[in-house]
């Protein structure tokens, strides 16, 4: 039947149906501060979609697979929300980071680090598409200032030498201030 088991020393639980006493089916359960809810089997979290809540405030939603983040889901933290893909944990395939200022990236990862074409948002609006290599960008870029109305009211192309701007940089100097000293989060 559904039920409730609250270990009051440290705080954890399980809570939803239980057979043979363990939680099976759809439930909750609470360790080391950490919320997790979804379907579980013995009365430990199965593969599938879930929500996890962890103590810092970070929570996510998603695909779980042996005991991590795995396929699609969304992450929410202090460092921004992160929608797209995740293997063993981290960024990996395609997805979109939006970090508290309002810059963005949306393209590729790897291990947790922008990898192949993506597009940079800076919180002032200018755009840097192309290539990156372990978070930094290789190859030309397209430069593009947007404005919120979407029109693009200046276009520029700039080469990076893995990280490392070529040729006049003028016209962009601060832009790629702000671009250049984005971390991954």
């Amino acid at each position: 039947g559904k039920g409730f088991l609250y270990t009051s020393k440290n705080g954890n639980y399980l809570f939803g149906n239980w057979q043979n006493g363990l939680l099976t089916g759809t439930g909750s359960s609470k360790e080391n501060n950490i919320i997790k809810k979804g379907d579980f089997k013995d009365s430990k979290l199965q593969n599938g979609k879930v929500e996890i809540q962890y103590p810092d405030g970070t929570n996510y939603t998603g695909e779980y697979q042996n005991g991590k983040l795995q396929g699609k889901g969304t992450l929410i933290s202090s460092n921004g929300t992160y929608i797209g893909y995740f293997v063993n944990n981290e960024y990996d395939g395609s997805g979109k980071l939006i970090s508290p200022d309002g810059s963005w990236y949306d393209g590729n990862w790897k291990k947790g680090n922008k990898e192949g074409n993506g597009t940079y948002r800076t919180k002032d609006g200018f755009r840097f598409t192309g290539n990156f290599i372990k978070n930094k960008p290789n190859g030309k870029f397209k430069v593009e200032k947007w404005l919120l109305s979407g029109l693009v009211t200046d276009e520029y192309s700039i080469t990076f030498n893995m990280g490392k701007p070529e040729g006049d940089i003028t016209k962009i100097k601060s832009e790629l201030t702000d671009f250049l000293s984005n971390k991954p989060s």
